[in-house]
């Protein structure tokens, strides 16, 4: 403000002391220049105001008082009593199915880091080990009776993987069973070999050995190694595994290929996904009026939890979700591309623009997640400025990952609606007032799904 009294102060002398039309076209220079550096303090002055770190994840109570604990004994509650789901019609028994739909019902979701202690004690494990998923697996003293001459090398080899070498085993080969028959082929061998590619593709490849090797049965790819095993049930032999959300990092589904010569096509993949959502307010600002957002969310909450903006074990990315903001085609970084919406979610009369895209990562690093950054525009002077410090979704970690955030005028100013992804298929979503720079969390939910089983046979998986 001192600056523009100056800059004010000054144009007023310089008024005073010119008459010729030299110094009126000086004076209109002036003028220009100063009013060039009021505008420039004014999107500096917004820039300083609003780039701040507002919607990051450390800035907001994102639990309110309650744990991820608390969150999954809710979601246990609401996800529904274990009905199994069969196809009378399909070439999988309908007890094991039933088996392993109830292994999958009892699965947690285990924590990334200890997953493989914790699902080696779990439900699902205990099942397919009544199914033989340990008799199969071979270990290196196990091949040196299979194969006497890797006995005759035992010096060079070291451990497993080099032993699957020596007998020219697929490259990066990973498992390796041994069954005496398969259907009218006796001594059948299936090798687990990692493919490739960021998400982590595997092959299975069935065999038969005879004095010149191994001859291929049959080859199919899976979307992971996902602990898979071989497996006899009712004298029929079968390769399971835990099939991985990549969207999600989670192990929600587990998928059958029956082994033999079309066991690319001959699979059961079964899913237990969500087939509503149930609320539950876990917090509610006192102070605040909240009684037109609680009848906006209300009004809303069916629209936002259907499968188009949460991830319901889809293949597509989930689409984006809009509140109050408005389109706006005249922003100078508009293209076929690139959308750009604004809204004042800041309180302080100035727009803030947004872009926002759905990321959907292919590795074991991120989750989905939303990727939002954020400017301020004068339209004047035609200037853009990124407010870094609000940008999110470029460095998510495998939890609590923003899903959606979009924003709503209620009662003359505009509130803050974050989604965040907490575990599985369990949703939070914060609600926030930004206004002068305090930040307000005005309501917060669970949200937690109902679920059923879901069943695909005969779908081939292929990577590429």
């Amino acid at each position: 403000m001192k600056k523009e009294i100056l800059a004010t102060m000054l144009i007023m002398c310089i008024l005073c002391a010119c008459n010729s039309t030299e110094d009126i076209q000086k004076e209109n220079i002036i003028i220009q220049e100063a009013s060039i550096i009021k505008e420039e303090l004014d999107i500096y002055s917004a820039y300083e105001e609003l780039n701040k770190a507002s919607l990051n994840i450390d800035s907001i109570n994102l639990f309110c008082h309650v744990t991820e604990e608390d969150i999954y004994e809710y979601s246990e509650q609401v996800k529904g009593k274990y009905i199994p789901v069969s196809n009378n019609e399909g070439i999988f028994p309908i007890s094991l199915i039933g088996m392993l739909e109830e292994a999958l019902y009892n699965l947690r979701n285990f924590d990334a880091q200890t997953f493989m202690e914790d699902i080696i004690e779990s439900n699902y494990f205990d099942t397919i080990k009544g199914m033989g998923a340990d008799d199969y697996r071979i270990d290196l003293e196990e091949l040196y009776q299979l194969f006497p001459e890797l006995y005759e090398r035992k010096n060079e080899i070291d451990n497993v993987y080099q032993a699957y070498e020596f007998i020219n085993s697929p490259k990066n080969c990973i498992e390796m069973f041994h069954i005496d028959e398969v259907g009218s082929y006796k001594d059948t061998y299936v090798f687990v070999y990692k493919s490739g590619g960021t998400d982590g593709v595997y092959s299975v490849l069935i065999t038969r050995k005879n004095n010149d090797g191994f001859i291929s049965l049959c080859e199919f790819e899976t979307q992971n190694s996902g602990y898979g095993r071989v497996i006899k049930y009712e004298d029929s032999f079968y390769y399971i595994f835990l099939q991985y959300n990549y969207k999600l990092k989670i192990y929600d589904a587990i998928r059958i290929h029956k082994l033999g010569t079309d066991a690319d096509t001959e699979n059961i993949l079964i899913r237990y996904l969500p087939e509503k959502y149930i609320w539950k307010n876990i917090y509610t600002d006192q102070i605040s009026p909240s009684s037109h957002i609680n009848d906006y969310i209300q009004s809303v909450r069916d629209t936002v939890d259907f499968e188009q903006y949460l991830e319901n074990g889809n293949t597509e990315a989930a689409q984006l979700f809009w509140g109050d903001e408005t389109e706006d085609n005249s922003f100078p970084l508009t293209d076929e591309y690139n959308q750009y919406h604004k809204i004042d979610f800041t309180n302080t009369s100035i727009p803030i623009y947004i872009r926002k895209s759905a990321h959907v990562p292919s590795n074991y690093r991120t989750t989905w997640h939303l990727k939002s950054k954020f400017y301020i525009y004068d339209t004047e002077t035609n200037m853009v400025i990124e407010l870094e410090k609000l940008e999110l979704g470029e460095q998510y970690p495998l939890k609590n990952a923003l899903v959606q955030i979009w924003f709503k005028k209620i009662d003359g100013k505009v509130f803050t609606f974050i989604l965040h992804h907490i575990s599985d298929y369990n949703y939070m979503l914060n609600v926030m007032l930004i206004e002068e720079g305090v930040i307000t969390i005005v309501r917060t939910d669970i949200i937690s799904p109902q679920r059923e089983f879901v069943l695909t046979e005969g779908e081939v998986f292929k990577a590429y």
